[in-house]
């Protein structure tokens, strides 16, 4: 098709079957008279539900695009209900006077209870204590501890707390976790790898002191072979290193063997076969 075909009257502009046609561009006459391309109208169709479904109802690009471009009435709110207003009933005269005597004669009682005496009932000799505290007595300045102990039953309770909270740290101080000298740990390693490697560890600055005569010779020398937990390490590093060495020889020596005494098998034209073992002599 070519684009003059495009222009033609009766060609199906502003729709998915003017896109299937050849209509693709932006130059669509679908534009100017229904206000949208064969372009826009086969992708709306495709990712557009309300389109589509207008579409499909049979109306046309013109009459979709007005439906479109008219404004949408608002529903309109309904509005909210008023809260009813609580109905008071008036008071009788008879109810009014029930309730002004019950008021006067509870005043009444309250100017005329007498001021509870917190300290009545607790003993003298409790008071300057926590059993007094305990008891109820809260009369700071005016409880008869002061008199008798030197000291109120809320002071009282006070050291009693004090005093607790610091056995409670010094408890928690005891039993914390010391530093370990890093020193002192390598000094027990060597002591606990010593017999492995049959030496014997003996810290010289730690032995009792004893007159040179009473040491033999055979022990002065003990005591100068004697190795440092460094050079302890060392020859444990080193009977590793020899170790492996080992083990790697004789498992090259034993890879070596199994080639050499692999058996070659060689098939000649006329069927013949010939079997070849090869054994390596060392020595020579």
């Amino acid at each position: 098709m070519s684009s003059a075909d495009l222009f033609e009257d009766g060609f199906p502009h502003s729709t998915k079957e003017g896109y299937k046609a050849g209509c693709r561009g932006r130059a669509c006459p679908g534009i100017e008279d229904n206000g949208i391309s064969c372009a826009d109208a086969y992708a709306r169709y495709q990712g557009d539900y309300g389109f589509r479904k207008k579409v499909d109802a049979g109306m046309t690009p013109s009459e979709i695009m007005a439906a479109e471009a008219a404004p949408v009435a608002e529903k309109p709110r309904p509005k909210p209900k008023a809260a009813p207003k609580p109905t008071v009933q008036p008071l009788s005269a008879e109810a009014r006077a029930a309730v002004e005597s019950e008021a006067a004669a509870a005043e009444n009682s309250a100017q005329e209870a007498p001021e509870p005496e917190p300290t009545k009932e607790i003993p003298l000799e409790n008071h300057g204590t926590t059993k007094g505290y305990k008891a109820g007595c809260r009369l700071r300045d005016k409880c008869p501890g002061i008199e008798t102990v030197g000291k109120s039953c809320t002071q009282a309770i006070a050291e009693y707390q004090r005093d607790a909270k610091a056995a409670k740290k010094r408890d928690l101080a005891a039993v914390a976790p010391t530093k370990v000298d890093p020193a002192v740990e390598a000094e027990a390693l060597a002591v606990e790898v010593a017999p492995l490697i049959g030496e014997v560890l003996v810290d010289v600055d730690d032995a009792p002191e004893e007159p040179a005569d009473a040491l033999p010779q055979e022990t002065d020398e003990r005591l100068e072979a004697t190795p440092s937990a460094d050079e302890l390490l060392a020859k444990i590093a080193e009977l590793e290193r020899q170790l492996d060495n080992a083990r790697r020889a004789a498992l090259e020596a034993a890879l070596e063997a199994n080639r050499a005494a692999q058996p070659s098998t060689a098939t000649f034209a006329d069927g013949t076969r010939v079997t070849v073992t090869v054994t390596i002599d060392r020595a020579a």
